[in-house]
């Protein structure tokens, strides 16, 4: 799913949370390369969207990349995780894409301590 059409989306499940601060745990199942990058992005796109609002005020954000199915080229065997470049663990041999859609889950914490502000965690990871 791409960074900016995700960031309008949480944008949107965010500005209809009630209260001014809280954490917000983004749990994130793609095949996205390189996750670093993904989350930078991700980050920047929520604070365009949320700073004007004000809506990215005492939030913190925590992106999680969770575990999701693969499947080894070489032996067929099922296996569990993040990384889309994972290796099997039965033979070694690489995964398959998975094939299936990104996805995200939304976790709030409302009125949980405050953490770093969106806006200053992308500009610390750019």
């Amino acid at each position: 799913m791409h960074e900016a059409a995700l960031a309008a989306r949480v944008a949107d499940a965010v500005r209809s949370l009630e209260g001014e601060g809280g954490r917000l745990r983004l749990l994130v199942a793609s095949d996205h390369r390189d996750q670093a990058a993904f989350d930078v992005a991700l980050r920047l796109h929520l604070a365009a969207k949320l700073g004007s609002v004000g809506g990215s005020e005492g939030l913190d954000i925590e992106i999680v990349h969770v575990p999701r199915q693969r499947l080894c080229a070489a032996c067929a065997s099922g296996f569990r995780d993040a990384d889309p470049d994972a290796l099997c663990p039965r033979c070694g041999g690489p995964s398959l894409p998975s094939g299936s859609a990104d996805r995200i889950e939304l976790e709030w914490q409302p009125g949980t301590p405050i953490g770093r502000r969106l806006a200053g965690r992308a500009a610390e990871e750019h």
